[in-house]
C-alpha cells in the first residue's frame, strides 16, 4: 500500500506541474502531445516487450510537442520543476517493491553448490568409456566412472556406445567412436 500511495503522489505532483505549464502557456496541444508521448514511452517500457513502435511514436510525439511550444521562459519554467520531480522520483520509486523486482539481488556462489571446474582433464586422452546419452554431437560419457559432457568431431554416436578421448582443450573433451 505504500508504494502505491508513493506512486499516486509523484503523479499528483507529476499533474500539478504540467496543470501549471498548461494554464502558463495556454495552449493544449503541446501538452496533450507531451502526455501521450509519457504513456506511450510508459506503455512500451512496461507492457510491450522491445523498444518498437509504441515507444519511437512516443518519443517522436514528445519532441513534437515541446518543439511546437518553443518558448525560452516556458521551457525554462518546465525545466526546472521538470529536473527536480525527476530527481524525486527517482529517490522515491527505487525504494518501491514494483522498481526492486528489475533488480537482480540473487548471488552464484560456491556454497550454493556453483564451481566452475579447476581440475585438468588431460589425463582422460586416449581411455575409453561409453556414451550415457546420444552423441550429437554433444551429450554424455562415462569415463573411468565419472560421467562428463563431450562432443564428437561431427559424427552420431548412439547411446551405450563404446567411445574414445581424444583431447581435452580447455573443458572441451573431443571422443570418437572406437
Amino acid at each position: 500500500m505504500e508504494d502505491f500511495l508513493r506512486v499516486v503522489l509523484l503523479v499528483a505532483i507529476f499533474a500539478a506541474v504540467a496543470l501549471g505549464y498548461y494554464f502558463y502557456t495556454a495552449s493544449i496541444l503541446p501538452i496533450v502531445l507531451i502526455m501521450l508521448a509519457g504513456a506511450l514511452i510508459t506503455l512500451e517500457i512496461f507492457f510491450i516487450p522491445g523498444f518498437g513502435i509504441i515507444g519511437l511514436t512516443g518519443f517522436v510525439l514528445g519532441a513534437y510537442g515541446v518543439y511546437l511550444n518553443m518558448r525560452p521562459d516556458a521551457i525554462l519554467l518546465a525545466l526546472v520543476p521538470t529536473v527536480l520531480l525527476s530527481f524525486f522520483m527517482v529517490k522515491t520509486l527505487a525504494q518501491t517493491q514494483l522498481f526492486k523486482s528489475f533488480i537482480l539481488t540473487s548471488t552464484i556462489s560456491a556454497d550454493k553448490g556453483y564451481k566452475a571446474t579447476s581440475e585438468s582433464a588431460d589425463w582422460l586422452t586416449g581411455k575409453k568409456g561409453f556414451a550415457v546419452t546420444d552423441l550429437n554431437p554433444a551429450g554424455k560419457a562415462e569415463i573411468e566412472g565419472k560421467r562428463f559432457s563431450v562432443v564428437t568431431d561431427g559424427q552420431f554416436i548412439p547411446n551405450g556406445a563404446e567411445i574414445r578421448v581424444l583431447s581435452n582443450e580447455g573443458n572441451v573433451i573431443s571422443v570418437t567412436k572406437a
